[in-house]
């Protein structure tokens, strides 16, 4: 669990899983134009949160494709999202 939390407490990684959370799947060059960062960070933030089974990875034609792994994943998202709204009320 520790690993968990500590993937999801970087904010490029947590940048990243709120693009898939809204756009459901995109490619390494969208995701870089969103973020404006070089696409070398973006490779590295996408292969710690496959190695960590947050995002995962399909190839159509030329473009590898990623997505959030499961609905797990979009539970904890969306957990953290409300939480972090209700103690933002407060």
């Amino acid at each position: 669990m520790t690993q968990l939390f500590k993937v999801f407490g970087d904010v490029t990684r947590l940048k990243i899983i709120t693009l898939l959370y809204e756009k459901h799947e995109m490619i390494v060059e969208e995701i870089v134009t969103c973020l404006e960062k070089e696409q070398s960070v973006i490779f590295y933030q996408l292969r710690k949160l496959k190695a960590n089974h947050i995002v995962k990875s399909r190839k159509v034609g030329k473009y590898v494709r990623y997505s959030l792994e499961d609905s797990h994943v979009l539970a904890l998202y969306e957990m953290a999202l409300e939480h972090s709204k209700e103690n933002f009320k407060k």
